[in-house]
């Protein structure tokens, strides 16, 4: 193809670095998103599925001692995990002591010793007034279990002022990180101190907005980063360094999500998506479940 006046080899090159690509093939969806050398492909593992006692649904993490179990719960001052397979049924309903209140809107899965835990992390602050932020660490629960250990309380405040936040995620040295939802989004690394309010350390600045959730892979190798409309994701290393420019972007909105939140790496190249529903409109709809199934061209995939 000839070069229009004024269009050099560098300008199509970062023309096609950008590409997004949506294919149909018979009944199933293909998703890929290209930037330089990294290559993410995706597939519609499953469209959306209700989660009838989730209608907030907005924190998911995979469980470390259940295979094909992810962990949930609403946005709000239900005190209470929710464990559901990869197909969105309900397989455990625990409960959470000191999480009664607060604006709970990340959960992830984190080593804690020789355990795996649980990190709730109620970060939201919508009005911009919270002098700090806490996290609750717990031991990951059994599905059998009715309620889980009393929780480590771990607290946090920002450099300079308050922000608004809905995404965090543990790496498996068990560093904690805590991402803004505001343009463009920050990621603050939060020490984890108990018994005294520390201060978070700014890391790096993403070329997001409207962030509602992130998660590394097991290997911790990558890192994603869920707005409402795709999946971003990072090479773990080159995000904390601050090179943010190689991120590859998989669109969700045409999924069917109400209102895409949370995202979680599962095993195998399965992405779970889960979505809120009516919230606390006055006819709340059940929360949603969607899988993505993902290839990566590197070693560093999700696993």
């Amino acid at each position: 193809m000839a070069l229009e006046p004024g269009m050099s080899p560098a300008f199509w090159r970062t023309l096609i670095a950008f590409a997004i690509v949506i294919v149909a093939a018979g009944n199933e969806w293909f998703l890929a998103a290209v930037y330089g050398e990294d290559e993410v492909q995706c597939g519609v593992g499953a469209f959306p599925v209700q989660l009838a006692h989730v209608p907030e649904a907005s924190g998911l993490a995979p469980s470390r001692r259940h295979p094909d179990l992810f962990w949930t719960f609403n946005d709000s001052a239900d005190p209470t995990l929710y464990g559901i397979d990869t197909n969105g049924d309900p397989r455990a309903h625990v409960q959470v002591p000191g999480m009664a209140s607060g604006d709970w809107e990340d959960l992830s899965t984190g080593p804690c010793g020789s355990q795996s835990c649980l990190y709730l992390a109620d970060i939201g602050d919508n009005d911009g007034m919270r002098t700090s932020i806490r996290v609750l660490r717990v031991p990951e629960p059994r599905q059998r279990d009715h309620m889980t250990d009393q929780p480590e309380t771990f607290e946090a405040r920002y450099p300079d002022r308050p922000h608004d936040a809905e995404a965090a995620f543990v790496l498996p040295d068990g560093q904690l990180f805590v991402i803004t939802k505001e343009k463009f989004a920050v990621v603050y690394k939060f020490p984890l101190q108990a018994g005294q309010a520390t201060t978070l350390e700014r890391v790096a600045a993403l070329p997001l907005n409207d962030v509602t959730d992130a998660d590394a892979s097991a290997d911790g190798g990558r890192i994603a980063v869920r707005t409402k409309e795709e999946v971003v994701f990072y090479r773990t290393a080159e995000l904390l360094k601050g090179d943010v420019e190689h991120g590859t972007a998989i669109p969700t909105k045409d999924l069917g999500e109400a209102q895409g939140e949370g995202v979680a790496f599962g095993a195998n190249g399965l992405v779970g998506l889960v979505g809120e529903g009516g919230g606390k409109k006055k006819s709340p709809q059940p929360g949603t479940l969607a899988t993505l199934q993902c290839e990566f061209k590197d070693a560093a995939a999700g696993r």
